[in-house]
């Protein structure tokens, strides 16, 4: 049912599209995704019946895939959509810079697909629960690092501009 959902929505085109890597047959993300509900579904009547069959440890784990299941779902569907817009953003920037030389237009646009990568995978763990204090703490120095990237090149690239600001403001003063 869901690939059939899949194929009629022509996912998988969709998504070569914008360039997703693919897989094999087996390891398209229209099966991934299918394989995330059969699973669902088949532990979904796994749990009664362990309880039928008095089981309830059996039961208890169960429960708690059936739980977590949602979440991989989830977390499959934002790295879908990160990764197409990921894909999406580079070939803006791409665009956009299109009159810098093309190793140059090609390198930031490579960057700003990667920093979107990166984030769409610490976004992924995070949904899947991984180490999520780490991820914060990663997350958080990424944003810093590229915080600090862009003051220490506005600055040097200014200080020319700010020294002239100051002398005026120096002479108005005076």
């Amino acid at each position: 049912l869901i690939l059939g959902i899949f194929g009629a929505l022509k996912i998988e085109a969709y998504l070569k599209r914008y360039g997703i890597p693919e897989g094999s047959k087996e390891f398209s993300w229209s099966n991934i995704l299918a394989e995330i509900a059969r699973w669902f579904v088949v532990i979904l009547f796994l749990i009664p019946t362990a309880e039928i069959w008095g089981l309830p440890q059996v039961a208890t784990i169960l429960n708690t895939f059936l739980l977590y299941i949602p979440n991989v779902f989830v977390a499959a569907i934002i790295g879908l959509v990160g990764l197409v817009f990921a894909r999406l953003a580079s070939d803006v920037v791409s665009a956009s810079t299109h009159e810098l030389s093309k190793d140059v237009s090609r390198t930031i646009a490579s960057v700003v697909r990667i920093a979107l990568t990166i984030f769409v995978l610490l976004a992924v763990l995070n949904q899947l629960g991984v180490a999520q204090d780490l991820i914060r703490i990663l997350f958080t120095g990424f944003v810093a690092m590229i915080a600090l990237a862009g003051g220490i090149a506005f600055g040097l690239g200014g200080k020319d501009s700010a020294k002239n600001l100051l002398e005026n403001l120096r002479k108005k003063v005076k």
